[in-house]
């Protein structure tokens, strides 16, 4: 990707040279001097001369160069240009300019080494430098002792998380939350109903623990049932559309068998999102009716149910139902909750801090209007809403497995659902 990365002054004298190929040019840094530095225009950040590439961003008094060859990526190299620049910021405490660059020369060397390995950007966890590289300006330890460390941790395969993490009590905390989006045509017909979903974790666990965890996923529910499992009474599963996953999953073996297995980071993490588009479980069903009573005045009734268990609650209902640009006075009333005409938002905001599951709300009011000749293009009715320990896609978590073989411990497991309401709408008739 990268074959060489140096820095130079604004004078044009060289600070740092890194060079991750044979094939540059000694003299790649005189060319950039000549050809930028002295230039007494410069029109693009990126300039090829003679076969090479010059990648640059400026801080400061400094230039941050990078010399690639071929068709590279240049969107990538830019960001790990800028990724030096913040790691080397948060670190040192200051900014790259030729003053500090100076003064950490051993830790921007450390810090390239980390970052790029034979030209391509390395994964990589901000603890990884923080044992190894000058924080604040103030070596740590040295680096004859710390490196075969850092040489562990970078080349092995967890150099997300720290082999000597210790807690006194290990516990696990699961919070899968879902954003439901749902749009329904003026008639009542269903136009997409999608969920989005992401499982974070909180792991506060010592050692190396060896992780598995196990959703409700169908392609897995058939085939235990194929091999003399017997199916969950949690419906026949849920079929995932797409997802991705942090960096700590095994993919390979996900590829294999749907098995998600990890050594977690320490701390909160996002293990995974998906989405889903099918059997969703929409939780409010939304009866909206207008009437124009007059050219002065429209009757709006608006009915919300809630679609899951008796046993739960929602919780910061929130209904936007709009309003004619020209409405003047409307009276309103409400089953429960509070109602209130918003004009700056040419709507009605409608707020039911507690929704029991299987009830119904009712909203009326008559909107008297100003006389006006533009035509009313009505928007949709729009709600939000947080629904505690309910998943719209079915999503459960089936299982969470941690074995630590040095450790032998058995931690304390939690786990939350929530569904929030993102894009939730009902068009209106016009």
């Amino acid at each position: 990707m990268i074959d060489a990365f140096f820095i130079v002054t604004a004078k044009g004298d060289l600070l740092v040279r890194r060079l991750f190929r044979d094939d540059v040019n000694s003299n790649a840094p005189k060319t950039f001097r000549l050809n930028v530095v002295c230039a007494k225009e410069i029109r693009s950040p990126v300039l090829t001369i003679a076969g090479a590439t010059y990648i640059f961003t400026r801080s400061e008094d400094v230039y941050l160069v990078a010399v690639v060859h071929g068709n590279s990526d240049v969107s990538m190299v830019f960001e790990i240009l800028y990724r030096i620049q913040r790691e080397f910021t948060d670190f040192v405490g200051k900014p790259v300019r030729e003053s500090s660059v100076r003064s950490n020369l051993c830790f921007l060397y450390e810090l390239l080494l980390e970052l790029i390995d034979f030209g391509y950007p390395q994964p990589f966890g901000q603890e990884l430098i923080t044992t190894a590289s000058v924080s604040r300006g103030k070596r740590k330890k040295s680096t004859a002792v710390m490196q075969p460390s850092v040489t562990s941790d970078v080349t092995g395969a967890t150099p997300w998380r720290n082999p000597n993490t210790k807690y006194k009590k290990n516990e696990v905390y699961i919070d899968v939350i879902e954003s439901v989006n749902m749009l329904v045509s003026a008639k009542g017909t269903l136009l997409r109903a999608d969920v989005e979903g992401q499982i974070k974790m909180r792991a506060l666990l010592s050692g190396m623990p060896e992780c598995k965890f196990g959703m409700n996923d169908k392609i897995i529910l058939d085939s235990e049932a194929q091999r003399g499992y017997k199916r969950s009474r949690r419906g026949p599963g849920i079929q995932m559309d797409d997802c991705s996953f942090h960096q700590c999953v095994r993919l390979g073996k996900f590829g294999q068998d749907r098995t998600i297995s990890f050594i977690p980071p320490d701390g909160e993490f996002e293990l995974m999102n998906y989405r889903i588009t099918e059997n969703i479980h929409l939780p409010f069903k939304i009866y909206p009716q207008i009437d124009q009573v007059s050219s002065t005045r429209i009757d709006i009734r608006v009915r919300i149910r809630a679609e899951f268990n008796r046993s739960l609650v929602a919780y910061d209902v929130l209904a936007k139902i709009p309003t004619p640009l020209n409405t003047a006075d409307p009276s309103m009333s409400v089953t429960h909750g509070r109602a209130k005409y918003r004009p700056q938002n040419n709507a009605i905001l409608w707020k039911i801090k507690k929704f029991p599951g299987g009830s119904e709300c009712e909203f009326t009011a008559q909107v008297v209007l100003a006389l006006s000749k533009k035509e009313w293009v009505r928007p949709p009715i729009s709600i939000q809403f947080r629904v505690p320990m309910f998943t719209a896609s079915g999503v459960r978590v089936r299982f969470l497995k941690i074995v630590e073989s040095r450790l032998r411990y058995t931690p304390l497991k939690w786990v939350r659902y929530v569904s929030v309401g993102q894009s939730y709408e009902h068009r209106l008739s016009n």
